[in-house]
């Protein structure tokens, strides 16, 4: 497959794909651009620093976290009942 045709079948995924979806890959590609400007900055953190961040990225993939709609639900709640 030629670069031009690998390109033309990404392009027909993607005009299909709703705004949110669209926003994702938006991201998405925008960090592979900047993957050489993250890793230089990951190489100057202490080894503490990269342990707490590997341990809040496990927190996060176990789904141990709190969604910003429940936050702002819980704190409207405490100024509410204040």
């Amino acid at each position: 497959m030629t670069t031009l045709e690998i390109k033309a079948d990404i392009f027909k995924s993607i005009d299909t794909l709703g705004r949110n979806k669209l926003y994702e890959i938006k991201g998405y590609l925008k960090n592979l651009n900047q993957k050489e400007i993250e890793l230089d900055d990951w190489k100057t953190l202490s080894n503490e620093q990269k342990t707490r961040l590997n341990e809040s990225i496990a927190q996060l993939d176990a789904g141990d976290f709190f969604s910003h709609k429940n936050v702002i639900d819980e704190l409207r709640s405490k100024i509410n009942h204040a």
